[in-house]
C-alpha cells in the first residue's frame, strides 16, 4: 500500500503539470489566432474599401466614405462609453495614433506622409487616403472591443454560477453527469471569442458595436453555462 501510494502521488503531480501545461498552450494559442484572424480582419476590410471605391458601391465618392465611418465609430464611442469611462474619444484617438505609428513612423521617419507626398494627387491619392481612414477605423473598433470585453466577464460571471447551481441540483436529484455535452459546449468558446472580433473589425460598413457584440457575448455564455451545469468531474 505504500508503495502504491508513492507512485501515486508522482503520477497526479505529472498529470496536473500536464493539464496546467495545456491549458497555457490552448490560452496563448487562442491569443495568437485571435491576433491573426483581427490581422486578416483589416486587410480584408481595406481590400473591400478601395473595391467599394473602385466599382462604385458606397454612396459618398472616393476617401470621404472610409472617414464618415470613423466619424461615425468615434461618435458611438463617445457617447456609449463616457458615462462609463469619462473621455473615451482621447483613448480612440490616441490609439489610432500609435496604430498609425507603428505602421507608418521607423526611426523618426514618417514614411505614410512620404507615400501620399510621393503619390501627389488624383485617384491613386484617394485609395492610399481611404486605406488610411479605415486603419484608423480599425484601431478605434480595438478600442471598442477592449471596452466591451466587462460584457463577456459579466455574463460569464452570471451563466458560470447559475451554472454550477443547476449541477449541483442535478447530482443531489440523482442526476447523471455529461463530458460529451461539456466538450460540444467547450467548442462554442473559441468561435464565441473569435467571430464577433473578425465580423466587427471587417464590417465595410458603420455598425453599432451592441448588434455584434451582445449576440456572442450571449453565445459564451450559453456555452459557459452549458459547461458548468454539465461539468464531469473526470473526462
Amino acid at each position: 500500500m505504500a508503495n502504491d501510494t508513492a507512485t501515486y502521488h508522482p503520477q497526479q503531480r505529472v498529470r496536473e503539470n500536464s493539464e496546467r501545461a495545456g491549458a497555457i498552450r490552448q490560452f496563448f494559442g487562442l491569443l495568437i489566432s485571435l491576433v491573426g484572424w483581427m490581422l486578416f480582419a483589416l486587410l480584408l476590410n481595406v481590400v473591400v474599401e478601395l473595391s467599394g471605391m473602385v466599382f462604385g458601391w458606397w454612396d459618398l465618392t472616393g476617401s470621404t466614405h472610409a472617414r464618415a465611418m470613423l466619424l461615425q465609430e468615434l461618435d458611438w464611442l463617445n457617447s456609449d462609453f463616457k458615462q462609463v469611462l469619462g473621455n473615451p474619444l482621447n483613448t480612440a484617438i490616441y490609439a489610432s495614433e500609435q496604430f498609425y505609428q507603428g505602421l507608418w513612423v521607423w526611426r523618426g521617419e514618417d514614411y505614410g506622409e512620404q507615400l501620399l507626398g510621393t503619390v501627389g494627387s488624383g485617384n491613386t491619392f484617394d485609395y492610399l487616403r481611404a486605406a488610411f481612414w479605415v486603419m484608423q477605423v480599425f484601431a478605434v473598433r480595438v478600442v471598442v472591443i477592449l471596452f466591451s470585453l466587462p460584457i463577456f466577464g459579466a455574463f460569464g460571471v452570471v451563466a458560470l454560477t447559475d451554472g454550477l447551481l443547476q449541477r449541483d441540483l442535478r447530482r443531489f436529484g440523482g442526476g447523471r453527469e455529461s463530458g460529451y455535452i461539456w466538450h460540444n459546449a467547450m467548442r462554442l468558446l473559441k468561435p464565441a471569442i473569435i467571430l464577433p472580433v473578425v465580423i466587427y473589425l471587417g464590417l465595410p460598413i458603420s455598425l453599432h458595436p451592441n448588434v455584434v457584440v451582445l449576440p456572442f457575448a450571449l453565445l459564451f455564455a450559453f456555452a459557459v453555462w452549458v459547461g458548468a451545469a454539465w461539468f464531469k468531474k473526470y473526462l
